[in-house]
């Protein structure tokens, strides 16, 4: 089975997954992707100064990068009338 790296990216920080997980085929890894980000997203949307946006890479065992899956978000504030 192959094994997928989940790389994290946020506006000011990288984590480069050094561990990976076996997952059957790169739809599994997307979906793992898709779930954990969901999660990441949040847990950071209630910090009080949070990140424009977060992202996950997904490389191979050779390096190879193979997809990203991000989400970006922002508040807009509109005066009152």
């Amino acid at each position: 089975m192959p094994r997928y790296f989940f790389d994290v990216n946020d506006d000011d920080s990288f984590f480069r997954d050094e561990y990976g997980a076996e997952l059957p085929d790169l739809e599994a890894a997307e979906l793992e992707a898709r779930r954990s980000l969901g999660e990441m997203a949040r847990d950071v949307l209630r910090r009080p100064s949070a990140p424009n946006s977060l992202s996950i890479g997904i490389r191979d065992d050779a390096g190879h990068q193979l997809m990203e899956v991000s989400v970006t978000y922002a508040v807009s504030s509109y005066a009152a009338v």
